[in-house]
């Protein structure tokens, strides 16, 4: 069996709270292409992070994922720029479930509070439109702090 990546509770909780989460993918040409995603949620025991991309700007990344199944997502806090980057493979491109629909409000709601703190109106917040998604499944190979610092770039270990 493979190692898995390090998912602390701590870890678990961040990625799976209203944090920005970008997803990044390249083509056969390596130009990059990024999109925004509608939260996340961690099964630590497959070492699998499934995000929730958004439809509306997502035909590139999911061209590009089944061009080759490589995927980076940064997750990251703004009022505070605790940032944490995986990488990994794209395991399963599916439609999210009902639970998963019901975690997506969570997300929202807290995406929504973290915006409002850095001075974002709750007016224009709620103008933002954040579904349909599709779930994207990523085996995670490796876990990185990105956080301002000191150990900025450091691979997370167990």
């Amino acid at each position: 069996m493979p190692d898995l990546p390090p998912f602390s509770q701590n870890l678990i909780e961040f990625l799976e709270s209203g944090v920005s989460v970008l997803i990044g993918t390249r083509d056969a040409d390596l130009r990059p292409a990024t999109s925004r995603c509608v939260g996340a949620q961690v099964d630590r025991d497959e070492g699998v992070v499934t995000l929730y991309l958004l439809d509306a700007i997502g035909e590139r990344t999911l061209s590009n994922i089944r061009a080759n199944g490589q995927v980076a997502a940064a997750f990251a806090r703004g009022i505070d720029h605790r940032s944490i980057q995986l990488k990994g493979k794209v395991r399963r491109v599916r439609p999210l479930t009902e639970a998963e629909l019901t975690y997506q409000e969570r997300y929202k709601k807290e995406f929504f509070e973290g915006t409002a703190m850095m001075g974002v109106s709750p007016a224009l917040l709620e103008r933002l439109v954040l579904s349909p998604c599709t779930a994207i499944e990523v085996m995670v190979d490796s876990l990185f702090e990105q956080t301002p610092g000191p150990r900025a770039g450091d691979r997370l270990s167990p």
